[in-house]
């Protein structure tokens, strides 16, 4: 299923323009520069924020899926022409700020944390600090001012750390953070995208190099004796084939 580019209309980026155009960078002052990098800043959150609030709930009803058939991340990233990674991690946080930080969540709406401040307790969030992470993410969502944020990102992740009686996180451990994504496109085309972490991640690497050289070495054969009636293919191609005679191994990824 697929769905036409949605119209690009002005929105905030209009009142911006002219707010601009009101402050003739070009010959004002310092201060007046100064002043007005910080306006921005802060308007920069209230846009996060709406952002957020906005993809929560695209995201929430299934919206996007529905109507173009394409996950919530990826049509943001799609129709708005960003990076996946950025797409994904404004998602991500419109989805834990509805969920089971929203109390960190409601300081974001309010304009007090930067988008790094949400991305960054949102990204310390993980099921094995469940129960006692929210509360500790609001109070530090609570303390951001007048506090350089490398340090009070430590800080967090330090705190994290001591609630987590299973010692650090590692993000090479957390299977979790296995996703298997699926799709079909024009011209019986079908992608397959695959993340794995730790020993899984590196199980099936190997295991398709191992059956893409098979396969690779069985086509030549085949080329060499005259008992192949097709062209053998190359390496990117029996890498695929290589990954999709192997899905058993991924299966439990659902």
């Amino acid at each position: 299923m697929f769905c036409e580019q949605p119209p690009t209309p002005s929105g905030p980026a209009g009142p911006i323009r002219e707010w601009l155009a009101g402050l003739a960078v070009d010959t004002a002052s310092d201060s007046a520069l100064m002043d007005a990098a910080l306006q921005v800043e802060q308007a920069r959150r209230a846009l996060d924020s709406a952002c957020c609030q906005i993809l929560g709930e695209l995201d929430a009803r299934g919206a996007t899926d529905q109507a173009c058939g394409m996950r919530t991340a990826r049509w943001l990233a799609h129709y708005a022409g960003i990076a996946g990674s950025t797409a994904s991690s404004r998602v991500k946080v419109a989805r834990r700020f509805r969920g089971p930080l929203r109390d960190a969540g409601s300081r974001f709406h309010e304009e007090k944390l930067s988008f790094d401040h949400a991305k960054a307790i949102v990204d310390s969030y993980t099921p094995r600090v469940a129960d006692s992470y929210p509360d500790v993410a609001a109070l530090f969502a609570d303390h951001t001012e007048g506090i350089v944020f490398d340090q009070w990102r430590a800080e967090l992740r330090a705190e994290v750390q001591l609630l987590d009686a299973d010692g650090a996180h590692d993000p090479a451990d957390d299977v979790a953070r296995n996703r298997l994504h699926k799709a079909e496109t024009i011209d019986q085309t079908y992608l397959l995208d695959v993340k794995l972490v730790g020993t899984d991640g590196l199980l099936v690497h190997q295991t398709i190099d191992q059956v893409a050289d098979e396969l690779f070495h069985r086509f030549a054969n085949d080329e060499q004796h005259g008992t192949g009636d097709l062209p053998r293919p190359g390496r990117a191609t029996l890498e695929a084939l290589a990954r999709e005679g192997h899905r058993a191994l991924v299966g439990r990824l659902g």
